[in-house]
């Protein structure tokens, strides 16, 4: 069975919080993205200058041969080779050939599909998320139950130091290592999304500032962190609008489950989907089965094309025309975590007139991806196809543009209130009086 709520020491919170705490605690995920840690290696499994000579020349021809060309950056991608080759050869050890490698595929193509997986990386966790809020870096997610929470640090709280030294430093630190993506947004995410991370060995440390102005300093263990499992979470709203959550990806059980809440919310006043955080998934299998039951008549999902601008099979989609149709008004939640199949989802709603989308401007993350292992046990991720909309547009790198923008602001995260909730539920309610 999927779940409905948290629950906290026995009692059933509201859903007001719950969206709080599971979209802030999604919004920073990188659950297909493989961010810049340590890396955990034996000495004796070490590359030699040959092999990292061999991997860089398997990564870029790979790209050379098999990226889809609708990137501008790509028609450099020649040129990219005689600059990093040296490079490479100069590079002295593991972490700095991984290091080396991950900054040509981001500095060179802008492409947050594409990117590389270093051996034995793993996720870290450091029990807090933070991200820009009205001009500062704020914690905008503590997790329960964790170091964070026990040291006193709360949403809204305004971080002045890291590791000892002011903000400012790690912000031009992280500028001069990531470069830039495909978009301001993108951008945004990946920055704030790697802010705190740091070798597993070294704890976290953080100036933080208080809503009376004090401030104090928390001293916090990193540890490794573990994919969320996806699912579904709903709740029916004292309004009498439902809310439905699509918690980590458009995988199964998401569909199944949203299968089985339809009888629940079918009558409802109106619909809030929740995609706050959904780091992609299967469209085809997953998305569209969702689609399906708010469609009457089929409509297009957009497809993928290939470098020769053809659609390969099975990269057409459509959804819609099923027995069971849910016929209220939607409101769809997204904010800059809402990569790929999420983006593809909300937007196939938006330009067909079938929901209003709230939130903050989405990644413009999307595209089809292939992964190859190359010696070492590294994994290269790399774009392959690129998506239309059903009207023709792209997504990747414009992403969705919300009908109605709504930011975080440090005020409603010290108070633990969700805005975006707050306008959907508005919205719902004007929509339903029409």
């Amino acid at each position: 069975m999927h779940a409905t709520l948290f629950q906290v020491d026995g009692k059933l919170q509201q859903v007001r919080s719950l969206a709080v705490i599971i979209v802030l605690a999604l919004s920073l995920l990188c659950a297909w993205f493989p961010t810049a840690q340590a890396i955990d290696k034996p000495a004796s499994e070490s590359l030699s200058a040959k092999d990292r000579i061999e991997i860089f020349e398997t990564i870029w021809k790979t790209i050379n041969d098999e990226y889809y060309n609708y990137n501008p950056a790509f028609a450099d991608w020649v040129a990219v080779r005689e600059r990093y080759r040296p490079r490479i050869e100069g590079t002295r050890d593991d972490d700095e050939f991984y290091t080396l490698i991950k900054q040509m595929l981001l500095r060179e193509l802008h492409d947050f599909h594409t990117t590389f997986a270093a051996p034995n990386e793993q996720p870290r966790s450091n029990g807090l998320s933070v991200s820009e809020v009205e001009g500062k870096i704020a914690v905008v997610r503590v997790e329960p139950d964790s170091e964070a929470v026990r040291a006193g640090v709360q949403p809204g709280m305004v971080v002045r130091t890291f590791n000892g030294k002011p903000v400012e430093e790690r912000i031009a630190q992280l500028q001069t290592t990531l470069g830039h993506s495909s978009n301001a947004q993108a951008d945004r995410f990946l920055f704030y999304s790697t802010f705190l991370n740091g070798p597993l060995n070294e704890p976290l440390q953080l100036g933080l500032e208080r809503a009376d102005g004090t401030q104090f300093d928390v001293v916090m263990a990193r540890h490794l962190g573990s994919r969320t499992s996806s699912t579904l979470i709903s709740q029916r709203m004292p309004s009498g609008f439902y809310y439905l959550k699509i918690q980590g990806a458009f995988v199964s059980p998401v569909d199944e489950q949203f299968k089985s809440e339809f009888a629940n919310f079918r009558d409802a006043l109106g619909l809030i989907i929740d995609l706050r955080g959904v780091s992609g998934g299967n469209v085809h299998d997953i998305g569209l089965k969702i689609a399906n039951y708010f469609f009457p008549a089929k409509i297009s999902f957009g497809r993928m094309i290939n470098r020769s601008g053809e659609t390969p099979a099975f990269h057409t989609w459509s959804a819609g025309g099923g027995n069971q149709i849910y016929k209220g008004p939607v409101v769809i939640l997204i904010d800059e975590s809402v990569r790929s199949a999420g983006e593809v989802f909300a937007d196939g709603f938006q330009e067909n007139g079938r929901a209003t989308v709230i939130g903050v401007q989405s990644c413009g993350c999307v595209a089809d991806r292939n992964s190859k292992k190359v010696k070492g046990g590294g994994l290269l991720y790399y774009s392959h196809l690129a998506y239309l909309s059903g009207k023709g547009h792209k997504l990747e790198g414009d992403g969705v543009v919300p009908d109605k923008i709504v930011p975080l602001t440090i005020t409603a995260l010290r108070q633990g209130r969700d805005a975006m909730l707050d306008e959907a539920e508005r919205t719902l309610k004007t929509l339903k009086s029409h």
